[in-house]
């Protein structure tokens, strides 16, 4: 992919981001290091599980400390 300077630094972090996440994950998958997901979808879409403890209240209670 051929880009120009002025692309590159308007873009830095997302072009770093494509080339670290992208690469590595599929080189793995080609060599059998990492297993592609055996399903595909949100992770809001599955079942969720209550806490025991609400995030706010522990935020709360952290700066209370």
């Amino acid at each position: 992919m051929d880009v120009g300077a002025h692309e590159v630094k308007r873009n830095l972090s997302e072009r770093l981001r494509q080339v670290i996440t992208r690469n590595p994950l599929q080189r793995g998958v080609d060599e059998g290091w990492i297993r592609p997901p055996s399903r595909t979808g949100l992770i809001g879409e599955h079942e969720r599980f209550p806490a025991p403890v609400r995030v706010l209240d522990v935020l709360r209670e952290d700066r209370d400390s």
